[in-house]
């Protein structure tokens, strides 16, 4: 698998340098195509272009990083980095970050399972506490999921920091049923097919299943120990204005247009 990259990104283009000295906020992200990622040494997705339209109207200067996720979370809890794009809200994470009140944007947690399986799903995760599931180490998959989890309703689980890993233990029958956003499964499962490597001839189709377990909305956030709100309320009242305006669905619009 390829090493996460640490990927600076200064927007100099947006504005004079000299407000970079003292004002710069340190952003960090995970790599979750199609909402977050790394690509030919710069930063893009759908929802970066939507935090970057919302900054550039603050007249704020940002600087982005890609980390592992684990970490991302450890230097948001350490104060070390302001904060992170794109996260779903538990109580766990909510001691340590201040949440968006606006969410930036919704996504649609699912399961997937290999073609022929015989596995269903109706909404009732009760009935799918026998299977093996695979899931990304320290991540949220909404209140629906987390509870089964929580509650050992789902209680054989296999975690891993990959998807491309977690989707290949789908392919080989270690684990049966894998979950995860629809549409950063659908990009994953569609980048390791062009690899074409000796793993992947070997994996069957995979489906999603047709109930979404739940929709969740994903946030921007900025760790406590910064002492950010200020920023926090300043970006709400921006986003609001872009849903209003129109200007954050031409965004979301352009990008699947484009891709």
């Amino acid at each position: 698998m390829k090493k996460m990259m640490n990927i600076f990104i200064l927007m100099s283009l947006y504005f004079p340098f000299n407000v970079w000295a003292n004002n710069v906020l340190d952003l960090v992200i995970d790599e979750y195509p199609p909402y977050t990622f790394a690509t030919n040494n710069t930063i893009d997705g759908i929802s970066i272009r939507i935090v970057e339209a919302a900054f550039k109207r603050m007249n704020q200067p940002i600087n982005l990083r890609v980390l592992p996720w684990s970490r991302a979370l450890k230097l948001l809890k350490e104060g070390k980095v302001d904060g992170l794009i794109e996260i779903f809200k538990n109580e766990e994470r909510e001691t340590y970050l201040d949440y968006s009140k606006v969410v930036l944007i919704d996504e649609v947690v699912s399961l997937f399972v290999v073609e022929g399986s015989e596995i269903n799903f109706d909404g009732e995760l009760s009935k799918l506490s026998d299977y093996h599931f695979g899931a990304r180490h320290d991540y949220s998959y909404g209140t629906e999921f987390d509870q089964a989890v929580a509650d050992k309703v789902i209680s054989h689980i296999s975690l891993d920091v990959e998807h491309e890993r977690l989707i290949l233990k789908l392919c080989t029958g270690e684990v049966d049923i894998l979950v995860g956003e629809k549409n950063v499964v659908a990009y994953r499962v569609s980048l390791l097919k062009s690899l074409k490597t000796n793993s992947n001839k070997r994996c069957k189709k995979i489906e999603e299943l047709s109930t979404p377990v739940q929709s969740t909305p994903a946030y921007i956030v900025f760790s406590k120990k910064r002492e950010l709100t200020d920023i926090r309320d300043k970006f709400d009242i921006i986003l609001m204005k872009m849903k209003q305006d129109g200007s954050y669905q031409k965004i979301i619009d352009a990008w699947r247009e484009s891709h």
